[in-house]
């Protein structure tokens, strides 16, 4: 059986496993403020293409400069 991530999530709840609760998040300004809503520690999990490392990088570095700003 091949299960997207939410579907196995989905699936692990109804039998009673917890999940950690998560947010998608499509750019830097809904990443900011998922963080802000999530508890603490918060965990980024990426989807980028492996041929964009700059822009990974620099998401990032911005994320970092606004979330410590809080």
């Amino acid at each position: 059986m091949k299960l997207f991530e939410y579907q196995a999530k989905e699936l692990l709840k109804e039998y009673g496993i917890p999940i950690p609760r998560s947010e998608l998040a499509r750019n830097l300004t809904e990443a900011i403020a998922a963080f802000r809503r999530l508890p603490h520690p918060v965990v980024l999990k990426s989807q980028v293409l492996a041929d964009l490392p700059p822009s990974w990088l620099r998401l990032l570095s911005r994320m970092r400069q606004r979330c410590t700003s809080r």
